[in-house]
């Protein structure tokens, strides 16, 4: 297959159709070191002679990073009280923190569940994220979205930012 189609097939198949589908699997049963080779070879052509990054991270660096991100919000997961982040007296550099936090970690969590190893991971058993906790979490970042735009500075960051992570489990 030339680069040019290598890189149409995996656009194609990631294409995203709708809020359920994030992304797609391509997979080769014939020549999986070859296939994988010219792959590694159409991103560097079409990244920019090879200068830029656009492999994606292997799954030990995407498994590090959310670990490194569950432990940035594991003290509102493990919290007894989790609502005085949203709190009307919690100072607002708080609030951001834990936007900030959430966003990482929603991010890396997205990534790491796009591994096939993510299977042999428990997210409750592993992390204590159960889907009542996953809500819970998202409802206090979009709470404090809210919060933080009501208070905005003009020298404040955008709070955009559109969530990634799905549970299946």
């Amino acid at each position: 297959m030339n680069p040019q189609n290598i890189i149409q097939s995996f656009s194609r198949t990631n294409r995203i159709f709708d809020q359920d589908k994030k992304y797609g699997n391509i997979i080769t049963c014939q020549f999986p070191k070859t296939f994988s080779k010219e792959i590694d070879n159409a991103l560097t052509l079409y990244s920019k002679e090879g200068i830029g990054e656009v492999l994606a991270p292997s799954w030990h660096e995407s498994k590090q990073k959310f670990d490194v991100t569950y432990h940035g919000i594991s003290d509102y997961v493990l919290s007894n009280s989790p609502e005085l982040i949203t709190d009307p007296s919690t100072p607002i550099e708080q609030k951001k923190y834990f936007v900030k936090q959430y966003q990482k970690f929603d991010k890396a969590f997205a990534a790491a569940q796009t591994y096939d190893e993510f299977d042999n991971v428990d997210p409750v058993q592993d992390y204590h994220l159960t889907s009542e906790t996953l809500d819970a979490m998202q409802g206090t970042y979009e709470t404090l979205i809210e919060q933080i735009k009501q208070e905005k500075d003009d020298d404040d960051e955008p709070t955009e930012y559109e969530l990634e992570s799905v549970i299946d489990k």
